[in-house]
């Protein structure tokens, strides 16, 4: 929970901009905001409202960051939409499923 009293808050923008300053590249809205509303492995990043605008903090990002590693972490660091899958070309045809292709290409003469 974000503590407006002792934390450094940022507007959505700001925390952009932030980010962009400790990485060397801008960090995109829609990515802040797919952290806020989406999470990544489970993890939302914290906000709180103050008007109409949206803030969240320097140690609201550090505390996100940390949660999102150590949840990788437990999950073995790979997420499963991104473990090796075989592609269709390396995936072999059964002698069967080659005889039949064969036989449908001669009957239409290919």
């Amino acid at each position: 929970m974000i503590n407006t009293r002792t934390e450094q808050l940022l507007s959505i923008n700001q925390a952009a901009a932030w980010l962009g300053r400790k990485t060397g590249k801008r960090t995109h809205l829609s990515t802040i905001y797919r952290w806020i509303k989406g999470g990544v492995e489970g993890v939302r990043l914290e906000t709180v409202p103050i008007g109409a605008v949206m803030y969240t903090s320097e140690e609201a990002l550090q505390r996100f960051f940390e949660a999102v590693a150590a949840a990788r972490s437990q999950n073995s660091g790979v997420h499963p939409a991104r473990q090796a899958q075989p592609s269709s070309t390396a995936r072999k045809a059964s002698p069967a499923t080659k005889a039949r292709t064969k036989a449908i290409l001669d009957d239409a003469g290919i």
